[in-house]
């Protein structure tokens, strides 16, 4: 919908960047990163491509802000107890040190050692992102270089999803060597849950860019994630074209339980012709409905039609309203 918008107002488009969120939380949850540091990272994701900021630039950032006493995780007694055993065996008068008991000097020791080992994991996190970051290309050349890092397994869902995404973009009618894959887009990640993508037209200028939220219904206050996606239209960018006129339009359902590209096919061509046309796997209510068979062909009010018979079926919809 957002590629083609743009073509509509003047603006072809020649590249569509893809992303995926998910890769970036499947490689933070490896190393069992908490939640507030996972939010850090994602907050600061755009770095890695800044030289020569990057790894450091972040752990440093993240010393200040996030790894002080106050952020640690709280400390389960038995831990405290561990400690202060080790202590009382290396001071045998038992006495207060530097002006704290043995039990502050434990907490404090047990804080100490949670934070090193906590940057630690997020180092090798980073490490793993910052060669992420850097990738971007067709998805086969993607592909053969995400096998050479090390931890495949946690992009093989994303690899799948951007393939299947790929196959569909070439049936609404833009081509495979009009996708590059760049695992880490420049977006705000702690908004996105999946698949993320930027708009890009001929002359360069970035119109468009979006992705799925699944989860901001749930941080709003609803009781589960809901499905959803969307994009933004950057104006000045998009806006250098003409401006394609509204037309009257009539609002349909294209059904296609079998197979979604002959969906796409139609519901292209209807759209082209000024239809308003929801894609769905079954019948809604209150729309008119055409059903796609899995040999393509469409059927309206028992009548059967074929691709190219497509302005017969406009006249048929056109007489039936």
């Amino acid at each position: 919908m957002a590629a083609s918008g743009c073509a509509l107002l003047g603006q072809p488009v020649a590249t569509i960047n893809l992303g995926d969120a998910q890769l970036l939380r499947a490689v933070l949850a490896s190393r069992d990163i908490d939640t507030r540091t996972q939010r850090f990272v994602l907050s600061h994701i755009s770095v890695l491509k800044e030289l020569p900021r990057g790894v450091d630039y972040i752990l440093d950032r993240f010393d200040a802000q996030v790894a002080t006493p106050a952020s640690t995780p709280a400390l389960e007694s038995a831990a405290i107890e561990q400690e202060f055993r080790v202590i009382l065996e290396t001071n045998e008068r038992g006495r207060a040190m530097g002006g704290r008991t043995q039990a502050d000097v434990a907490r404090r020791l047990v804080q100490r050692q949670q934070r090193a080992a906590q940057r630690e994991q997020l180092r090798e996190v980073l490490e793993i992102l910052a060669q992420l970051a850097h990738i971007r290309g067709r998805l086969p050349e993607v592909a053969q270089v995400l096998t050479g890092i090390a931890g495949s397994e946690l992009w093989s869902s994303a690899l799948t999803n951007w393939a299947d995404v790929i196959r569909l973009l070439d049936v609404y009618g833009f081509s495979e060597d009009k996708v590059v894959v760049t695992p880490i887009l420049a977006r705000d990640w702690e908004y996105y849950s999946g698949l993320t993508f930027e708009v890009y037209t001929e002359d360069g200028h970035h119109v468009a860019g979006g992705g799925r939220y699944d989860e901001f219904a749930r941080l709003i206050g609803a009781p589960r994630d809901i499905p959803a996606v969307g994009f933004t239209y950057y104006l000045d960018a998009l806006l250098t074209g003409q401006t394609a006129q509204p037309a009257d339009t009539l609002f349909l359902d294209v059904c296609a339980p079998a197979n979604k590209e002959h969906g796409i096919r139609w519901a292209q061509l209807l759209r082209e012709r000024g239809f308003l046309v929801r894609l769905a796997e079954s019948a809604c209510d209150g729309l008119i409905t055409v059903v796609i068979n899995p040999d393509a062909s469409a059927v309206f009010l028992d009548n059967r039609y074929e691709l190219s018979q497509c302005d017969d079926l406009i006249a048929a919809i056109t007489r039936w309203r």
